[in-house]
């Protein structure tokens, strides 16, 4: 058994990027056609830069997120925070939960994480103290329990998700 779930960025992030990155766009071409030609470079300067990380942040990495299932385990990849690999013997159980109402998870600290939207990736530990690696794209998560440990992991298949770790975890 090998299947892999993608974790992407939300598609209309992207979309109101690129409509962001086209009105400014508009707005150089704009100030170079007036005349005023250093305030166009200007914002060349700095949104190219910032573009260029903004495309990597919001695009590139979520893009190369995956959760992949082998027959030894799940392995949990999303760089730069998080590559784990998780044997299925270490996993306890397997449930389905909402990260906005379910206490059993609500976040207490965030050590390292990438946030925008509904997009997360990265450690946190919870109320109950448990560490737990987060990997999500929407409120819906599969929980895996393994020791003290949690791995919520939420791909857009997250029922598809639940029935496989379920199968495989007993």
């Amino acid at each position: 058994m090998h299947k892999t779930y993608r974790v992407p960025m939300n598609p209309v992030v992207i979309l109101f990027f690129l409509l962001a990155a086209a009105g400014i766009a508009a707005l150089v071409a704009w100030s170079f056609s007036s005349g005023i030609k250093w305030t166009g470079i200007c914002i060349l300067a700095v949104m190219l830069p910032l573009g260029g990380f903004y495309w990597y942040m919001l695009y590139v990495n979520p893009a190369r997120s995956e959760i992949a299932l082998s027959d030894e385990g799940v392995l949990v990849n999303a760089p730069p925070f998080i590559e784990v690999a998780i044997p299925w013997g270490t996993i306890e159980s397997v449930f389905v939960a909402d990260l906005e109402s379910d206490d059993r998870l609500a976040v207490k600290e965030a050590k390292r994480i990438m946030k925008f939207g509904a997009y997360r990736s990265g450690l946190v530990t919870l109320k109950s103290g448990a560490e737990a690696v987060l990997l999500t794209r929407s409120r819906r998560v599969v929980c895996l329990v393994a020791g003290d440990r949690h791995y919520l992991l939420g791909p857009a298949a997250v029922d598809s998700l639940a029935e496989d770790c379920s199968s495989k975890v007993g």
